[in-house]
């Protein structure tokens, strides 16, 4: 019966993340459209005035750029629209907690602003860590920011237009699980070898991976760093309550792979 249930808890979870992936494809494909059309009009409509000019027919060049103030203005209202769709687009149920809540809007708003489509998938509130003791909310918080903030960095230094995040917060088997994945540069073969040494950083502040670390290792989590060669994400970083105090590191491009206990730090000092 247990099996049943965990099953069908599942099998709804990935429905859920299915149709929140094809809803934000589709927006996203409805603003490249425009994207990809309206500057292409821009530069036909330059040339023909750099044309005019040459032929030193003003009047008709003046005309042409009012046309291109006015195809400009049209694109900064598409990306604006194309934004608020985003943003709009079915968020799912609460965390349970507003002020994590009002944090991850924040977070999405950001993301908007520098091009990035971060999607927030909730199957589970979140409320009973916190009820129970097994994290603060201000821990809570700050990891999620310090996930975030990391995938942000790196899907920004990443090339081309697939700048892609993934938020997922629920229950799964092994226990609670906040897991983030995203279409960014992979981590450096030093940061995972050492994963959540304090100092090591991919151009961030150095202390994020080490007191995500801190804090699973004393409530008795786990991370689970994952990267992958092909897919829809290449990498993700999961964190579990599962009791069971572990970080596990598999990397398939690198072939980094192992697992040791959180209870010692990467410096060979306790926690």
């Amino acid at each position: 019966m247990i099996l049943l249930i965990w099953a069908k808890g599942t099998s709804e979870q990935q429905k859920i993340e299915e149709e929140q992936s094809k809803r934000i494809d589709e927006l996203v494909r409805h603003a490249h459209k425009y994207k990809s059309v309206i500057p292409a009009v821009k530069r036909e409509l330059r040339m023909m005035q750099r044309t005019l000019l040459r032929e030193h027919r003003w009047e008709t060049a003046a005309e042409v750029g009012c046309a291109i103030d006015e195809v400009s203005e049209l694109e900064r209202e598409v990306s604006a629209d194309s934004a608020r769709e985003l943003l709009e687009a079915p968020n799912f149920s609460s965390t349970g907690l507003l002020f994590l809540d009002g944090q991850l809007q924040r977070a999405r708003e950001d993301a908007a602003e520098q091009g990035i489509v971060l999607d927030c998938v909730v199957t589970a509130p979140v409320t009973a860590l916190v009820q129970q003791g097994v994290l603060s909310q201000f821990q809570l918080q700050q990891m999620v920011g310090d996930l975030v903030s990391n995938a942000f960095r790196a899907v920004s230094l990443q090339e081309g237009e697939d700048k892609r995040v993934l938020l997922i917060l629920g229950e799964t088997q092994d226990g609670y699980q906040i897991k983030i994945c995203d279409t960014g540069l992979p981590f450096p073969p030093e940061i995972l070898r050492e994963f959540g040494k304090r100092g090591l950083t991919t151009g961030g502040t150095g202390h994020g991976l080490a007191d995500l670390r801190e804090i699973m290792a004393a409530c008795g989590g786990s991370i689970r760093v994952e990267e992958y060669e092909e897919g829809a994400f290449t990498k993700a970083i999961s964190l579990v309550m599962d009791g069971r105090a572990t970080l596990c590191v598999h990397s398939a491009p690198t072939g980094i792979d192992y697992e040791r206990s959180l209870a010692r730090t990467p410096a060979g000092e306790g926690v």
